[in-house]
């Protein structure tokens, strides 16, 4: 795996935003109201960080 190699990309990782929920929440298409699920830019950075490490 290669980190990210583009000119969106920053040289220091951001801050990771606080916990948004104690409880363990899981991925979804939506509908019915509820929107899809979006993963952010914390998701994505920590599990290139993880897999990296491998």
């Amino acid at each position: 795996m290669f980190h990210i190699d583009n000119n969106t990309g920053v040289p220091v990782m951001p801050p990771v935003a606080a916990e948004y929920s104690k409880t363990t929440l899981y991925f979804t298409e939506g509908g019915n109201g509820i929107p899809p699920t979006y993963p952010g830019p914390d998701w994505f950075n920590i599990v290139q960080s993880e897999m990296l490490e491998i």
